[in-house]
């Protein structure tokens, strides 16, 4: 008796878990600093890396494979 309820919960269980598999859309934030520091302005020296770090955004967001994905800039 106690091997089929034993039986009878494992089954139970199992199929609970194949129905549990409701996985969440990916989300992607990015965050884009566009201070004068990107530009090399300022009170301290810093390079000019904005057209590159724009580059970049605009290639990882071109990259993304999974079409539900949600982002934003």
């Amino acid at each position: 008796m106690k091997r089929t309820i034993l039986f009878i919960s494992t089954i139970l269980f199992l199929c609970m878990n194949l129905y549990a598999q409701d996985f969440m859309k990916e989300k992607r934030i990015y965050l884009v600093d566009v201070t004068a520091s990107m530009i090399g302005k300022g009170g301290v020296k810093t390079p000019d890396i904005f057209n590159k770090v724009k580059d970049q955004l605009t290639t990882a967001i071109s990259n993304i494979q999974d079409t539900d994905t949600d982002f934003a800039a």
